[in-house]
Order: C-alpha cells, then sequence, then structure tokens
C-alpha cells in the first residue's frame, strides 16, 4: 500500500465542483499564492473536532495571497450539510467519487496540505495536532505577512493530538 503524499512530494493539481457550484482549480489558486486544503468527510469524529480550527484558518490568515478550501468526501447536500453544521464558510469542494483522494494516496482523514505555486507540498497533516495546526499557521503567516495568531489555544482545551 503507497504511503500518502506528504511534504516534499509532487503537488496533484484538481479540479473539483464545489457546494455553492462553481469550479475550483487548485492550479489556478496555486498561481495566486498559497493554498491550504484538507480532505474530511462527515462522520469523522476527528474531522469534526478539526472543523472549527479550519474555520479558524479561514478567518485569520485568508488574504489576497491564501486561502482554504474543504475537500469533502461526501455529495453536495451531505458537504452542505456538515459545513452548515459546524459554521464553515470557506469553500467545500466534492470528491465524490474520491479520485483526488485517490491521488493523495489518503488512508485517514482528516488530512491537510499547504500548497504554493511551486511543485512540491510545503507542509502536510495527517491527523489533529494541536501543534502542527498551528505550525501551519506561523508558517502561513510568515509567508503572507500577517500577524502569527495560534489556531488552538491552550483555552479551546484542545487535545494535543488525536490520529484520524
Amino acid at each position: 500500500m503507497a504511503e500518502p503524499l506528504q511534504a516534499g512530494d509532487r503537488v496533484c493539481d484538481f479540479i473539483l465542483n464545489a457546494t455553492d457550484g462553481r469550479q475550483y482549480a487548485s492550479a489556478d489558486a496555486r498561481k495566486r499564492g498559497l493554498l491550504l486544503f484538507a480532505f474530511y468527510k462527515k462522520t469523522c469524529p476527528v474531522c469534526q473536532l478539526a472543523m472549527p480550527y479550519l474555520q479558524r484558518f479561514h478567518c485569520q490568515y485568508t488574504c489576497e495571497g491564501f486561502q482554504v478550501w474543504g475537500v469533502v468526501q461526501e455529495d453536495p447536500a451531505g458537504a452542505a450539510e456538515f459545513a452548515k453544521q459546524y459554521g464553515a464558510t470557506f469553500p467545500q469542494l466534492c470528491d465524490t467519487e474520491l479520485e483526488v483522494t485517490e491521488q493523495y494516496d489518503l488512508r485517514s482523514v482528516p488530512s491537510l496540505y499547504l500548497v504554493d505555486s511551486g511543485d512540491a507540498i510545503l507542509q502536510s497533516v495527517f491527523a489533529f495536532s494541536t501543534d502542527e495546526f498551528n505550525a501551519l499557521a506561523k508558517r502561513i503567516a510568515e509567508r503572507t505577512g500577517r500577524d502569527y495568531t495560534p489556531i488552538i489555544l491552550p483555552e479551546d482545551d484542545a487535545p494535543l493530538f488525536r490520529p484520524g
């Protein structure tokens, strides 16, 4: 069984339809700056734990040079329902047939990828990890010139780690 793609591996670009009816192309997004995309599914408890923090990435860092996408392993109705339940306002792309999931050789969710206009994946996270989520935030802040604000704060009382 192949290992999931990770930092340093070549980016696999994709085009997916979102719950807003639009089509999103990762190659186009990467040309405009950093792109953080997270694979998840609504029945995954660790994905449910991660969703509010993915929304924080969106709220704290989205700017002209950075965006967040959800790559949801659901049909559009299920993806929209999940986003609404957790207050997610970033684009929800539907990987209904799991084609993109398979391109990335994923075996678990949540799985997060940070990419840019280069050919290699900059950073990857395979689970819920306070340290790794905050390391992503630090890198995004550095690359976008925004002030660093941790995504997971001590007062959140979040677990340090939960495997997907």
